[in-house]
């Protein structure tokens, strides 16, 4: 490794880093892989010279953006925060795991308030339609009060000469 760039092969997707962003979180089980002093084998290489890690290439990216920046940088609304947390776990990045796990439970704090109010905004809307229901047959009970004959009230007949304005007074 006398050159500082490292190519890896993620489950068949290359990243390109440093080996300093590698090392930079040094308990990891990543950093220990390209450690000189570690008694860990480096990976094995691909027929493109690259080091081979056997992980999933979707979370790698963000393996990689810990160590570059010790922050999560997730910008999806719908992310696998277990699948993300089984590769940190994988790689032994023990404080990403524990970035992740806060960040799932925000996850779920959210959708349990989103859940809270969409049936709170249910109930009010079933609350709201039994109160129309209810008006509605108030008033089919007036109106047929004044009309004793059965059957649907009568409309006049359109189009009606008056209607909207009466007609000119010369005719």
């Amino acid at each position: 490794m006398e050159n500082n760039m490292i190519c890896l092969n993620v489950g068949g997707m290359k990243f390109m880093t440093s080996l300093s962003t590698l090392q930079s979180c040094p308990s990891s089980t990543l950093s220990l892989m390209f450690s000189p002093s570690s008694p860990h084998q480096l990976p094995a290489r691909d027929s493109s010279g690259a080091y081979f890690l056997d992980s999933s290439p979707a979370f790698f990216g963000y393996i990689l953006d810990w160590c570059r920046y010790k922050q999560l940088l997730v910008d999806r609304d719908n992310m696998d925060w277990s699948g993300l947390e089984v590769v940190a776990d994988y790689f032994g990045m023990e404080e990403m795991r524990q970035e992740i796990r806060r960040r799932k439970e925000q996850d779920i704090e959210k959708k349990r308030v989103l859940g809270r109010e969409k049936e709170d905004r249910h109930r009010e809307l079933m609350e709201t339609l039994a109160w129309l229901r209810e008006d509605v047959a108030q008033l089919a009970q007036t109106f047929s009060r004044g009309h004793p004959e059965p059957g649907p009230p009568r409309f006049p007949n359109y189009p009606d000469p008056d209607f909207p304005f009466p007609g000119p007074p010369y005719l």
